[in-house]
């Protein structure tokens, strides 16, 4: 009987151990503001989906090669009519970032991944680690903006055929 406890005493008492020695870090972040909009991507404001083009693989056939460039718009509106131009970051985290930091692809699709880029400046690949980069800007009397980002085809190695699918977390920042 004794042995019976000490064998489930020790069960129990192996995975707390084993819990208390792993990184459980939970992180929370947010902010406070005077300014508050509605964010939409391409008119939808719950689970946008933006589609790209079926594109051949003869256009990923070496690393780095981009294919099936499409544009997405963010809309803010309902902000608050602005005194002064508001200059409105956009955050974006890749939700399964690549090496490359890319949004891998959780398609079947191999040797491709995803990558934001910003149409406004000459197509800048857009940071997905959560850096606030340029975003929306509100005019002076204004309560509403639009802000256009693409998002595109990028091969890692030689791309294989299959479908490709990744995702992002965005939010906005008025600071």
């Amino acid at each position: 009987m004794f042995i019976q406890r000490l064998l489930i005493c020790t069960a129990i008492t192996v995975p707390a151990a084993a819990f208390a020695l792993s990184d459980n870090t939970l992180q929370f972040q947010g902010e406070v503001t005077n300014q508050t909009c509605q964010v939409t991507i391409n008119g939808n404001k719950t689970m946008p989906i933006v589609l790209l083009p079926t594109t051949p693989i003869s256009k990923l056939t070496a690393a780095n090669m981009t294919a099936g460039r499409t544009e997405f718009s963010m809309e803010v509106s309902g902000c608050t009519v602005a005194t002064t131009a508001l200059d409105i970051k956009t955050v974006f985290i890749a939700t399964t970032p690549n090496a490359a930091g890319r949004m891998s692809n959780t398609g079947d699709a191999t040797g491709v991944s995803l990558q934001i880029v910003d149409p406004v400046n000459a197509y800048r690949v857009v940071n997905l680690a959560g850096q606030g980069e340029t975003g929306v800007q509100v005019a002076v009397g204004a309560t509403s903006a639009t802000r256009k980002y693409a998002v595109e085809y990028v091969a890692d190695a030689v791309a294989g055929a299959g479908s490709v699918a990744g995702s992002v977390q965005y939010a906005i920042s008025y600071k």
